[in-house]
């Protein structure tokens, strides 16, 4: 059994899985979805999907609004998890409480063979798992080191920074927030990793 933590610094944690967009694909997928799904997602929310282009052009640039669309939510009663659905797209997002991995495994293997109950199994292109942790401390106590410990896995640049900061590379998204500079503001710090795969040209099979 892993680490118990008084006050579990994870939000949240998602599994995306991205499909071949060039896959047959029809809006009577979100209510066949739903009717696999709405026992313990009953709550349905839909989305816009919006995109901003941007094209330079002489004398300037061109921005532009498209359409993307709808992403469907499917929520429990208590907020607890959800699912998402798009064109091409499904997501798995467990929120608080976060039990373990063997349990949030399990829901994304369930909501992944509804998917593809209602899909024909459409060929499989990137999965992305990320996990979303929050930090928080007074502002004057801060330091990198009280928050992360030094490991090979983060990035060097994180270590050595002060705040605030910010970076982004493969795998990791770290920023920290300073509410202000009077004692007890509180200062809120944020670890994002995540894990991007590629499957296999051809492939529906679900990586494990």
């Amino acid at each position: 059994m892993g680490r118990v933590y008084k006050r579990p610094p994870l939000i949240e944690a998602l599994c995306e899985f991205h499909f071949d967009p060039n896959s047959p694909w029809d809006v009577t997928i979100f209510g066949d979805y739903y009717h696999h799904v709405r026992d313990e997602f009953p709550e349905k929310r839909q989305l816009p999907q919006m995109e901003m282009a941007l094209e330079k052009r002489e004398g300037g640039v061109i921005s532009e609004v498209r359409d993307r669309g709808v992403r469907m939510q499917f929520l429990r009663p208590d907020r607890s998890a959800l699912v998402q659905l798009a064109p091409h797209l499904l997501v798995v997002n467990q929120l608080r409480p976060y039990a373990s991995w063997e349990m949030f495994k399990m829901l994304i293997q369930a909501r992944l063979n509804d998917y593809q109950s209602v899909t024909d199994a459409m060929p499989l292109g990137q999965v992305v798992l990320r996990y979303i942790n929050l930090f928080e401390c007074s502002a004057e106590a801060f330091s990198v080191g009280a928050v992360f410990n030094a490991s090979e896995f983060l990035p060097d640049r994180l270590m050595q920074s002060g705040a605030p900061f910010f970076t982004l590379d493969a795998i990791w998204r770290a920023f920290l927030h300073k509410a202000g500079n009077a004692p007890g503001c509180i200062t809120s710090s944020g670890a994002d990793y995540g894990y991007y795969g590629e499957q296999q040209a051809g492939s529906d099979r679900c990586p494990t």
